[in-house]
């Protein structure tokens, strides 16, 4: 009798977690995937345009933290920019390579205290890269943690993307 009780009980537990938890979990996923979609076309849509362009704005920089915000989710934002530089190969011929640009943090060059607008240009040959991760845990990953506790919540949202920018700018 006690045994069918507990049998009982456990029958019920084991509904509601189907009725519940798994729609809600795959819901979850679905919404992640959404999420990797805006976060991927953002990132390509900022860098495919300040390739063609060979510019970056304060208004382009803008419109990707807006769109990044908009998700719902926290980033670490990291854009890199690499300037092309040539040295002579000691034959009379030169070597290109790319030297990182360390002394500037974009985000602080584009808002000034004096709030103009601000233009960080490049040159041709140029290259600059985005890596954008998640940062904050999402309901996706706090239902698989329910289920599989002590289980590695490694960042679901992830963009590394970048390019050469290209020199069909004026």
């Amino acid at each position: 009798m006690i045994g069918e009780i507990i049998a009982g009980l456990f029958a019920v537990i084991l509904s509601l977690v189907a009725i519940f938890v798994v729609p809600t979990q795959a819901l979850s996923a679905n919404i992640n995937n959404s999420v990797q979609t805006i976060v991927n076309e953002a990132a390509t849509d900022f860098i495919d345009q300040t390739r063609a362009q060979g510019y970056i704005t304060t208004r382009d920089y803008d419109e990707l933290m807006y769109t990044l915000e908009n998700t719902g989710n926290t980033y670490d934002i990291n854009v890199e920019l690499l300037e092309q530089q040539y040295y002579s190969d000691g034959n009379g011929g030169y070597i290109s390579t790319l030297v990182p640009t360390t002394d500037i943090e974009l985000s602080d060059y584009l808002h000034p205290a004096t709030g103009e607008e601000m233009i960080y240009k490049m040159d041709a040959g140029d290259y600059i890269q985005i890596q954008i991760i998640q940062t904050n845990v999402n309901a996706s990953q706090r239902l698989s943690a329910i289920f599989m506790p002590g289980a590695v919540t490694s960042p679901e949202i992830s963009v590394r993307y970048g390019g050469l920018v290209g020199n069909e700018m004026s």
